[in-house]
Order: C-alpha cells, then structure tokens, then sequence
C-alpha cells in the first residue's frame, strides 16, 4: 500500500505567514475600484455636439459654456487639450485629429493639473510685433487673454499675425475695412474689420473676436490683465 501523506505541523508564526484567497466579495471590490478608473475615458454626454468640430470653433462654445482651458497633454497625449467643467470642477480631455474633434471624455484631475501646469503662451513679438489683450465675446462676455501681434496694422496693406495663447489667426488684407481670415489648419474666409478707440475686431461664426491694435492702448490693458 501507498504511504499516507499527511500535511506537515506549521508553527504559529509560519500560519501567520500564510497567503490565503481573498473572499468572492473582497475581489469584487477590488475589482470595481479598479474599474473605476476607467470613467476617466466615458464620454461627457453634454459635448457629443462638438465631435467633428474644428479650430476655434470649439474652443469659443467651451468657452461660452463655462469651461476653463487649461492647456495641452504632452507625449501621447499632445493631440488632447484639457478643460474644466464649470459646476464640478472636474477635468474633461477634447482630442483631435487633422484639427477635429474625435472625443470628448472625463478625463484624470491628474492631467488637468498636468496641462494647466504646462499651460501655453503667446509667443514673445519680434522686434516689430508687440504683446497685445485679445480675445472673444461669447453671450456678451468677453474673455480676454495675453496674445502677440505680428505684421501690418489694421487695413494693411499686408498681412497681420494674431497669435492666442493656443491658436494662430491671421488676416490678409483686402482693403481698409475687409480681410481674409484663417485660423490655424482651417480654411480662410472674408471678414468684415472694424476698429474703435484702438480696439480691432472681426466676426467669425457669430462670435466677435478682437485685439487691441494701438500699442499704447496695449501697454494699459496688459497692466490691468488678470
């Protein structure tokens, strides 16, 4: 006959020292805080309307809805700007490619406190640019940023470079009051020019978008910028 086997004796301290099977219930909590990590990636039901969109459009409807932009991912994540939500704060990523929207998720705080800390800046002006406010009003309110401008002044004759912290436009001339507009990887189109008390404006998809075009008046504005 076969030997019997029998376990061996533990000691107290070697069964202490043993590893035994979480519980069903114990995994599944593991498991859902684990899942819960994914709902970084679930898409914000409210912004769907935005897949598709392009440039600057989507930027001036976040804007007017309330949310922060807090700047680019970095890497992998270089095509992802990052917002926060006005009510609850929370961090959402909008990604792009060929400068369209293909999603719009909750996103980690992690790379919203990341971007914001990496947030992007105008460009310094060359010797004959100057750092300027400008900006664009949506619903009537005006958000108004440290931008650069580069090139002819108002009417031209030429071209006038407007650089945002996180877009390019720029204006060809076509006469004293006209121009053709094109904001960075989107198409030109014509725009109707006005410029007040050394304030230039123009009018893209309803929204007016401007900047202060007298150097003196700029130099006033930066000051009082928050």
């Amino acid at each position: 006959m076969l030997p019997t086997l029998t376990a061996p004796m533990r000691t107290p301290q070697e069964e202490s020292m043993t590893i035994r099977p979480l519980p069903y219930a114990a995994l599944l909590s593991v498991s859902l805080l684990a899942g819960a990590g994914l709902a970084s990636d679930e898409p914000v039901p409210a912004l769907q309307d935005l897949m598709g969109a392009k440039g600057a459009s989507v930027e001036t409807a976040l804007t007017g809805k309330g949310y922060t932009f807090l700047g680019h991912g970095d890497g992998v994540k270089s095509d992802v700007q990052y917002w926060r939500e006005p009510k609850t704060a929370k961090c959402v990523g909008v990604r792009y490619r060929n400068n369209s929207v293909t999603a719009v998720v909750h996103a980690a705080d992690a790379e919203c406190e990341k971007a914001a800390a990496n947030k992007p800046k105008a460009p310094a002006p060359s010797a004959t640019g100057f750092h300027t406010v400008c900006g664009v009003t949506v619903d009537g309110k005006p958000y108004r940023y440290k931008c650069t401008v580069e090139g002819a002044g108002p009417g031209g004759p030429g071209e006038t470079t407007l650089h945002f912290p996180d877009n390019t436009v720029t204006l060809k001339w076509l006469g004293a009051k006209k121009a053709s507009a094109t904001f960075e990887g989107m198409r030109p189109f014509d725009v109707d020019v006005t410029t007040t008390e050394g304030t230039t404006q123009f009018v893209f998809e309803g929204k007016p978008y401007f900047w202060v075009s007298d150097r003196r008046a700029a130099e006033l504005e930066l000051k009082s910028l928050r």
